[in-house]
């Protein structure tokens, strides 16, 4: 009998510890890298402004180049859909929506997860730096209450992969010609 006494007191006091700790996290959570790329800004942007070139430096594509892709409505421009689906796990199904541009500057979609539900804002920002053009990479959004934890383990969830991404297109901007 104390020990399901014992029990329920731990239980209880987990429960209020991770409620206060949830009341005290932050509601929202943005994860940026950055690169150098060794071109100019409109040529970065003009291959980043397309969907049907995501395929050239994604960091996720290789993981199921068997996906199925579709992209819905006039690709590069602001209402334009990236969607994908794949039967592995790590891949799923999901979309890119497109609300956001300015030319040179920025690109923001909005990024939904149908295997979570969720949605936030994914984008990229150039400007002009060392001669050639320094590409951010961001993902930006909030969390519910009970997800708010989860904020603590963004950057490290998505940071990486952005880094490759970068990598990735700043491999293939400067072995391309202008």
């Amino acid at each position: 009998m104390k020990i399901l006494k014992f029990l329920s007191i731990a239980i209880g006091a987990l429960v209020v510890l991770f409620l206060l700790a949830s009341a005290l996290l932050p509601s929202a959570y943005k994860v940026e890298r950055s690169i150098i790329v060794n071109a100019p800004v409109s040529s970065v942007y003009e291959e980043m402004r397309y969907f049907k070139n995501f395929k050239n430096w994604s960091p996720w594509y290789e993981l199921d180049p068997e996906a199925t892709i579709t992209i819905t409505g006039t690709d590069g421009e602001v209402g334009c859909k990236y969607a994908w689906s794949s039967k592995k796990e790590n891949v799923g199904s999901g979309s890119l929506t497109r609300i956001k541009q300015e030319e040179n500057k920025l690109l923001v979609s909005e990024l939904y997860f149908a295997d979570f539900g969720s949605t936030s804002h994914a984008g990229y920002r150039f400007e002009p730096a060392d001669g050639g053009t320094k590409v951010t990479w961001f993902n930006e959004g909030s969390l519910p209450f009970m997800m708010r934890a989860m904020g603590l383990m963004m950057d490290g969830m998505m940071g990486k992969d952005f880094e490759k991404g970068l990598q990735k297109i700043k491999t293939y901007m400067e072995g391309s010609p202008a």
